[in-house]
């Protein structure tokens, strides 16, 4: 096997033996999300009971009637949120919250063109926020008929216990924080290989260059650098355009010779060109070791 190829099998090794890392990472990642989200982002539960006007159904119900109620859901929804309904709600369910607190907590609001009111409480426990909703409601639904006498006020939907925060996509992010860890964990196995292996290749290339380097000049062969030099020390582009003929047409004369492949090399990196340098000497190195020159980009 050539040594510049990447070993799978090892790397599978390897990467076994680091599991805990890969683990202990995809762990913290998600503890650490979930920690953010918990703490920072703090999930809220909205659930949301609803309520009727309507008119006393042993009447005739006429349109003044209906107009007349729709006219009463402005002052409706700030009974809602009254002393005479949230302090009942905290005394007769023994909640440990303040008028202020609880009130906070609660969004009174009429859904356009209807007699329908909307009652969303929004708390950190789901099964908290759907209770005090319809305790809300029922007292209401006492309250204002004691003020109203002529107008029925009915529940037209109870809340129900919410399965997901409204706030926060709870499923989507944990598996986000999954794949961060996934990723960060494998990087933080695959970057020391590829770094040390990165190295080894160029402590090799080096070393192959410097071995047809000996060759060349034990030979006679290696290409001396006489192009000229600005006084700046760049080459001088027009010079090194003619000089650099002659070596390209080496390689069209004799495309599997290494040496040819080597000077042009050496000459594409006097001229600055180092990507075409690099390929050319892959070039010179593959054919030294008895293998074929891949065409230049």
């Amino acid at each position: 096997m050539d040594m510049e190829e990447i070993n799978l099998r090892d790397l599978l090794i390897y990467f076994r033996k680091h599991l805990v890392l890969f683990f202990a990472m995809v762990v913290f990642c998600v503890s650490a999300g979930t920690a953010y989200t918990i703490l920072v982002q703090k999930p809220e539960y909205k659930s949301r009971a609803t309520i009727i006007l309507s008119s006393d159904k042993s009447k005739t119900t006429v349109q003044s009637e209906i107009t007349a109620n729709k006219n009463l859901i402005d002052t409706y929804t700030e009974v809602v949120k009254s002393h005479r309904v949230l302090d009942r709600v905290i005394s007769e369910n023994n909640l440990a919250e303040s008028f202020e607190a609880l009130s906070a907590k609660i969004n009174v609001s009429s859904l356009k063109n209807t007699e329908i009111i909307s009652i969303s409480v929004v708390d950190a426990n789901a099964y908290r926020s759907y209770e005090v909703a319809n305790w809300v409601a029922d007292i209401f639904k006492e309250e204002i008929s004691q003020i109203y006498n002529d107008t029925s006020v009915n529940i037209l939907d109870h809340a129900v216990e919410p399965k997901s925060p409204y706030n926060v996509d709870v499923v989507k992010q944990e598996i986000i924080y999954m794949v961060a860890g996934m990723v960060l964990g494998a990087g933080m196995i695959l970057l020391p290989i590829l770094g040390a292996w990165t190295l080894v290749r160029e402590v090799l290339f080096g070393a192959r260059i410097q071995r047809m380097a000996q060759e060349l000049a034990a030979s006679g062969e290696l290409a001396e650098d006489t192009l000229p030099r600005t006084p700046a020390g760049r080459v001088d582009r027009e010079a090194a355009a003619v000089e650099f003929e002659s070596f390209a047409a080496a390689v069209e004369q004799e495309p599997n010779s290494w040496k040819a492949w080597f000077n042009l090399a050496c000459m594409y990196d006097a001229g600055g060109e180092r990507k075409r340098a690099r390929a050319a000497m892959r070039n010179a190195w593959a054919l030294r070791s008895g293998g074929q020159a891949k065409g230049m980009r």
